[in-house]
């Protein structure tokens, strides 16, 4: 017990000799107090003249910067509206083709795309495909900040928002290309390459048209404050959901034109435009 006493006495110091401690007298705590009671000190007294005291808590402090609100993310949101603009402004008539080839002729087994591959209307086609990839990157950060607005500031740096979009948008271009692979071959193996045509036609198209209607919105709800654009969100989601019903609608339509069961509708749906999006989802949700 001497060396436990002896040991006490040099960890606490003789200054904090009026602060009661406890001793142990055979395994039995004693407080030990004075008879004039407690000392009151300021936190001066304790932690020295420069010290002050907090003004709050860190969380009460702590202020969540939205990855939307990065100067360089805003900018090229903004240069790539200006240059959108001027792209539709240019290709009006392209624009009004586009929605009157959408419905692909029954007696056009390869579909309206494909029988002018060179033209300058498929040119259009093709750098509306290229916008709408631009377009999934944007809305996939501003998705990110919707779902996990106080995770974004640990996981991501404001100084890396801007590899974020790109990640998206490389992640879709995969999607659509191993949807196109996927289509390709089997078209090959079953020998329907004419009926494959006209569905990757109607893909395309369709892809086209969804980002002309949907860009306006998706670009000004990009650019909205974290707490606003509500009504923006609630139109881009509509405009999704009813995209994606009448994408079906006419896909089924074309199944049925071309006399091809609805089974095999439906394991198109399943193996080609729902499996690889799931992997992804489920990957994201997992990690």
């Amino acid at each position: 017990m001497n060396s436990l006493d002896s040991m006490q006495q040099n960890i606490i110091p003789d200054a904090f000799n009026l602060v009661p401690y406890v001793t142990v007298h055979d395994s039995v705590s004693v407080v030990d107090t004075l008879s004039t009671g407690v000392m009151e000190v300021g936190a001066e007294a304790v932690f020295g003249l420069q010290s002050t005291l907090s003004g709050g808590g860190f969380v009460d402090n702590f202020v969540v910067t939205p990855l939307v609100s990065n100067v360089i993310f805003q900018s090229t949101v903004l240069i790539f509206f200006v240059l959108y603009s001027i792209f539709i402004h240019q290709n009006i008539n392209d624009i009004s083709l586009l929605f009157r080839n959408l419905a692909l002729d029954k007696k056009d087994k390869k579909g309206r795309f494909s029988n002018n591959i060179n033209s300058k209307y498929n040119s259009f086609v093709l750098i509306m495909q290229c916008i709408g990839i631009m377009l999934v990157g944007i809305s996939g950060v501003k998705l990110i900040d919707f779902v996990m607005p106080g995770e974004t500031v640990s996981l991501f740096s404001q100084n890396i928002t801007i590899f974020i979009a790109p990640i998206i948008m490389g992640l879709y271009v995969l999607v659509t290309l191993f949807q196109y692979l996927v289509l390709t071959i089997i078209g090959a193996i079953t020998v329907s390459n004419n009926f494959i045509s006209a569905l990757i036609s109607l893909k395309i198209m369709a892809s086209a048209i969804i980002t002309i209607i949907a860009a306006p919105v998706t670009i000004l709800y990009a650019l909205s404050p974290p707490k606003e654009g509500g009504i923006l969100g609630i139109i881009l989601i509509l405009i999704i959901i009813l995209s994606l019903i009448w994408f079906l609608i006419k896909t089924i339509a074309l199944f049925i034109s071309k006399k091809i069961s609805i089974l095999q509708w439906f394991l198109y749906l399943c193996c080609v435009e729902i499996f690889p999006i799931s992997l992804i989802v489920a990957y994201i949700v997992k990690y």
